[in-house]
């Protein structure tokens, strides 16, 4: 993590500071992943269930996202 932080550091991003996103909003990773895990959920079942959003869902907060990437889509198709 520390390596790949400091080669995003070359890199002019919007709204990130190397590998870190100064306004990581949670809500956004999840209803991206969700899209993504029903897409493959259908292609695999036939069906796939709705995700509902709860909570403080207009949050964001600076993070590195990177893990959050991987582990959000898998806990989610454990949970499909």
């Amino acid at each position: 993590m520390l390596i790949e932080h400091h080669i995003e550091l070359r890199n002019d991003k919007p709204n990130y500071i190397g590998a870190i996103c100064m306004s990581f909003s949670p809500k956004k990773l999840i209803q991206s992943s969700a899209e993504y895990v029903k897409k493959v959920c259908r292609a695999e079942y036939g069906v796939a269930p709705d995700v509902k959003i709860d909570g403080l869902v207009n949050s964001s907060f600076p993070y590195i996202t990177t893990p959050l990437n991987y582990i959000v889509p898998e806990m989610l198709k454990n949970a499909f």
